[in-house]
C-alpha cells in the first residue's frame, strides 16, 4: 500500500479533549490566584501559602474537568 504525500495525518479527539482539559485547568488554577489575591487571601509565610496552593488544585481540578466535558460534547 502506497501512502500519499498530500494525506495530512489528522489530530484526533482525544488531543482536542486534552488540549481543552488544561485550558480548563490553567482557567481554575488563575482564577483562584486572581480572586485569592483581590481579596488579600495570600498568606505571607511559607507553610500556609504552600496549603493555600494546595487547595488550589480544586478548582483547577473542577476546570480540568469542565474543559475535557467541553470537549467531549463538541466533539
Amino acid at each position: 500500500m502506497k501512502l500519499s504525500l498530500s494525506a495530512a495525518p489528522q489530530r484526533g479527539s482525544s488531543s482536542r479533549r486534552t488540549e481543552w482539559s488544561w485550558c480548563g485547568f490553567g482557567a481554575g488554577l488563575l482564577g483562584y490566584v486572581v480572586l485569592s489575591a483581590v481579596f488579600g487571601a495570600v498568606p505571607e509565610d511559607a507553610w500556609p501559602k504552600a496549603m493555600w496552593l494546595v487547595v488550589g488544585l480544586v478548582p483547577a481540578s473542577m476546570g480540568l474537568f469542565a474543559g475535557f466535558t467541553l470537549a467531549s460534547l463538541l466533539d
